[in-house]
Order: structure tokens, then C-alpha cells, then sequence
């Protein structure tokens, strides 16, 4: 957390539950789906999301940013639910923390979810918990969890950890995870302990959340002589993420405020979960040549069929480009830039951008964020699908270069259905701008800027040596298109239906040249550059 986040705090709350009627949302444009905000809901942060055991996609945030509410008015959670992966949303259930005894909605927020891999305790695999901070000075615990073992349509309150203590300060940010010995863990960022600025500690149940002990901590700096609100700020490690790769271990990420740290994410590894090494030390920094990650990170792990998997890893105030993301494909000792799901239109004096999720669901990469349109917060959800160290997001312009000519595909500046598609000159004009719309998992649909119509197969045809038009977009078959990586950075484009590529008609490398489906063939004609606008 920065400076002004030093107060934050990330709890569990989550009960009561009813039947609300539904809110749904479409995809509109590449800033992804719009699925909660308005001018009444008009500062929603800090979102939350996770994948079901049934494929549905829930979803929840704080509906109040404190640090402009003067820390007061805090509402209660709504949950939204999707079974079309992340297309459509509706409100599911709501949860209000001033229905149990002893916990006020106006000190409670940012809020975690957790789904249970596994039986813990009594508490069967698709168990939901959600968790929250809580910052009264007069709880006996700073964090609250609820469970759900209906997905996300009813609550209740589950247990509390983090016992508040004589010292100043609070817990923040709840993470959870199975250790390797079948624990749950809960890590958060603790501000409570003598001699620490703030310090990401953990904390372990063997009942599956009930009950919590093994006080630990992972990273911080320890003076016993410092005094809080006294004393200059020390370094505060925060915001733990935590996931398991595909071989195992574990990978921890966090953002690290204060004595000259400057936000920066930096992360560690661990074999079961448990062990982190020196806590004193930073840890390995997140960033590419001078981009950097930084603050509030959220992450997920891509199994490719590597050893590791591919992470890929966002901060809210990250010195790349707004459209991109970090990702590596050896457990974070080296990273790469790659397109993000969602452009993150940062405003951290409005919450925006502030403390996303992201989901890997198969080759597909699922981001939860917000942003601020210039009147209120949008609650966005966007996805892509990735290839190696490369992703096409859903919603996106990009120019279709062909390898071998370097000409883009071009819809002649008809706005007319049945218009034939050729090569021609990179302009930059509308004519060769193409919008991805996502399908199913890797399949898109191409829709021309300029006219709004789709890249077909005439009438579905299943003959190599077709000519490509375009048409009405109608998402069948002869319309749907699978990018396939090649290692030279370039893809083919294959039709759905036929089973074809897309190709240069006679490999002419003239301008104007027709546009064809066609067997595969080893040539450049037929592989693709994909450059987003």
C-alpha cells in the first residue's frame, strides 16, 4: 500500500442473502465488460473474483472508497455471478457485516474470496470464503471470514483471526491458500506488532478456517525502539497474492511502501507455503528494463505445459504502458511485457485501477479491475486469450499484417456485405482495423472498424481457394477464427468451420491482392502479425 492506503484494511464478511433482482451487462468496447457503477454507485474499488468448481465466475468489491469518504458510509457487498464466462453478469446475493453482532459496515472493507481445492476439515472442495478487514479500534479481531457452501447465494459467518492486540495499528489484505501439508493459510499485511511499520505475516488452520494459530511472519523490518506516528516510516511490506505453480511451488508477490522502496512489487518462493526464507529481505523486484510493477498486485498462473506455468502479474501504478501486463515463464526470476486483458485507466485518488484480479481459466486470462470514466468508478471485467508470452485480448483493435508482404488486411472501404477482403498498404485508417470479440475460450470473431462487419467464409464454404468477404456478424461457424502461435512471434488464422487458413490468394505480394482460405502450407503468405492499436 502507499501512503494514503496506510489505513486500508481487507477483511471477511459475507452473509445474509437474498434473491435481487437481476443487473446484467454487455460487451461494449475494449475497456472490456461493464458490470457495476453509475452516479448513484459511484465508487466501487478493490475487486475480487474467482472461478467456481461449475465454470461460473463470481464477483465482489468494496461499493465505498474510504480514503474520499472520510472513512465513513461503507455499504454493504453484492456478489455478481457469471455462467457465460465473464459475457453476461447478473447480481446474485448480497451481504450486509452490520447483521452480525459486534461488526460495523463502516469499518469493514476490501474485501478477499477463496475457493477450497480440496476438503478442508468438514468443509467440502467449491467451499466459498470471503473475508474482510476490519478497522475498528474496538474488535477484538481485524479480520472477518464468512463461508458459503452454495456458491456464493447464501453466507455465513465462518471465524475471525488476527486478534487486534495493544498496539496500535490493524490488519489488511487476507490472502488464502493450501499449505502443502493440506493447511489452509490466511496471509495478510499486519500493522499491529511492536517494532514493525507493517509486516506480511500468516497465520494457519487445521479445521479448515474454524480455528487459527502458528503466528508467522514473512516479510518486514523489525526496531523495537520505533514509534508509530513518531518515528519516520519504516518499510512496509503489503498486500500479499499468493498462488501455487504447476510444479508446486509457491509464489508470493507484494508491494513494498515506504523507506525509499517507492512501491515496487517484488516477490519469493516457497516449497510448502509456510517457508519464505529471510523475512528481512525485499525479495527479487518485478520489472522490465526500466518498466516496473508497482503497488497492489494481482496475479495468476497459466498452466501452458511448462514446469512452472506462466505467471502474469499487474500493479496498480506500473510504468509501462496501461495496456500491458508483466509475465514469466520461470517462477519470476525473469520477466517479460505482454497485453493485458484490460487497459487500467489509473486515478488512485479515485480507487481506480486499485487492487484488480486476475483469473486463469485454460489458455484464457480473466481480469476484474476499474476505472474511472471522468464522472464515477466502472466495475470492468475483460479476458484474453494467451499465447506463450503473448495474449489477444477480447475487445481490442489490431492491424492483421501479413508476414510475407507486410501488407494489412483491408476491407477496400466498402461498408457493404459481401465486399471482398484484400491486402493493401498499412494506413492506419479504420478500413484495416479489426475488433476482436471473443467467442469461446480461444475462438474470435474479426469485425472491420470501418464498416462493422465480420471476416467470413462465403456461405460457409468449405472449398480451399474461397475468396474472404465480409458480412453481417453472425458468430456462426464460417465466422469464427483460432489464432495459432508460431515461434517467429506470427500466427496463422484458422477458420472454424473449414479448417482452413487464412491466405494471399496465389502468394501475390502485390497491393490489392484477394484474400483466401487454404490448406496448410509452410509459407509466409499464410502466417500473420497481430499489432494492436
Amino acid at each position: 500500500m502507499n501512503q494514503l492506503k496506510r489505513l486500508f484494511a481487507l477483511a471477511a464478511v459475507l452473509s445474509v442473502v437474498m434473491a435481487l433482482s437481476a443487473y446484467t451487462a454487455y460487451a461494449e468496447s475494449p475497456s472490456g465488460t461493464t458490470i457495476y457503477g453509475d452516479e448513484l454507485e459511484s465508487k466501487g474499488f478493490y475487486e475480487r473474483m474467482v472461478e467456481l468448481p461449475n465454470g461460473d465466475l463470481l464477483a465482489t468489491w468494496c461499493r465505498k472508497f474510504p480514503v474520499i469518504t472520510n472513512w465513513r458510509g461503507m455499504k454493504s457487498f453484492y456478489f455478481f455471478k457469471s455462467s457465460d464466462k465473464g459475457k453476461t453478469w447478473e447480481q446474485f446475493s448480497e451481504l450486509d457485516p452490520e447483521a452480525y453482532e459486534g461488526i460495523s459496515r463502516s469499518k469493514v472493507g476490501m474485501p478477499g474470496l477463496y475457493v477450497f481445492p480440496r476438503q478442508l476439515g468438514e468443509y467440502p472442495a467449491g467451499t466459498v470464503l470471503f473475508a474482510v478487514s476490519d478497522w475498528n479500534a474496538k474488535s477484538e479481531y481485524c479480520l472477518h471470514i464468512w463461508r458459503s457452501t452454495d456458491y456464493g447465494q447464501t453466507w455465513e459467518l465462518h471465524s475471525s483471526l488476527a486478534p487486534r492486540g495493544i498496539n496500535p495499528g490493524s490488519v489488511w489484505e487476507p490472502e488464502f491458500a493450501v499449505s502443502a501439508d493440506g493447511r489452509l493459510v490466511c496471509y495478510y499485511s499486519d500493522e499491529t506488532q511492536k517494532g514493525y511499520d507493517q509486516c506480511i505475516a500468516y497465520e494457519v488452520s487445521e479445521d479448515g478456517g474454524e480455528t487459527w494459530g502458528n503466528y508467522t511472519i514473512v516479510a518486514g523490518a523489525c526496531d523495537l525502539d520505533w514509534r508509530r506516528g513518531v518515528d519516520e516510516a519504516m518499510w512496509r511490506p503489503g498486500m500479499p497474492r499468493v498462488l501455487r505453480l504447476s510444479d508446486g511451488t509457491y509464489f508470493m508477490v507484494y508491494e513494498n511502501i515506504a523507506a525509499g522502496h517507492d512501491g515496487v512489487i517484488t516477490c519469493r518462493t516457497s516449497e510448502d507455503g509456510l517457508s519464505w526464507g529471510d523475512p528481512t529481505q525485499t525479495g527479487a523486484p518485478v520489472a522490465v528494463g526500466e518498466a516496473m510493477a508497482r503497488q497492489c498486485p494481482e496475479i495468476a498462473c497459466v498452466d501452458d505445459g511448462s514446469r512452472y506455468g506462466r505467471i502474469v502479474l499487474r500493479g496498480m501504478n506500473d510504468t509501462c504502458a496501461p495496456s500491458q501486463c508483466f509475465t514469466s515463464a520461470d517462477a519470476g526470476k525473469t520477466w517479460q511485457l505482454m497485453d493485458a486483458p484490460l487497459t487500467a485507466v489509473r486515478n488512485e485518488s479515485r480507487g481506480s485501477g486499485w487492487s484488480g484480479t486476475f483469473i486463469a481459466s485454460g489458455s484464457c486470462l480473466y481480469e476484474l479491475n476499474n476505472a474511472y470514466n471522468g464522472s464515477y468508478n466502472e466495475i470492468r471485467f475483460g479476458s484474453g486469450v494467451v499465447y506463450g508470452d503473448r495474449l489477444i485480448a477480447d475487445g481490442a483493435d489490431y492491424k492483421l499484417v501479413n508476414a510475407a508482404t507486410g501488407y494489412c488486411i483491408d476491407n477496400s472501404g466498402a461498408q457493404r456485405m459481401g465486399a471482398r477482403l484484400i491486402l493493401q498498404q498499412d494506413t492506419g485508417e479504420a478500413s484495416q482495423q479489426w475488433h476482436t470479440r471473443r467467442l469461446d475460450d480461444d475462438v474470435f470473431l474479426l469485425l472491420c472498424n470501418a464498416s462493422g462487419l465480420a471476416l467470413d467464409v462465403p456461405e460457409g464454404s468449405l472449398e480451399s481457394g474461397v475468396r474472404i468477404w465480409q458480412w453481417n456478424p453472425n458468430e456462426t461457424p464460417a465466422q469464427s477464427w483460432v489464432f495459432i502461435p508460431e515461434q517467429d512471434g506470427t500466427y496463422r488464422i484458422k477458420n472454424q468451420k473449414s479448417g482452413l487458413y487464412l491466405e494471399v490468394e496465389d502468394q501475390n505480394a502485390a497491393g490489392g491482392a484477394n484474400l483466401i482460405q487454404n490448406e496448410y502450407a509452410d509459407t509466409l503468405t499464410q502466417k500473420w502479425r497481430l499489432e494492436r492499436f
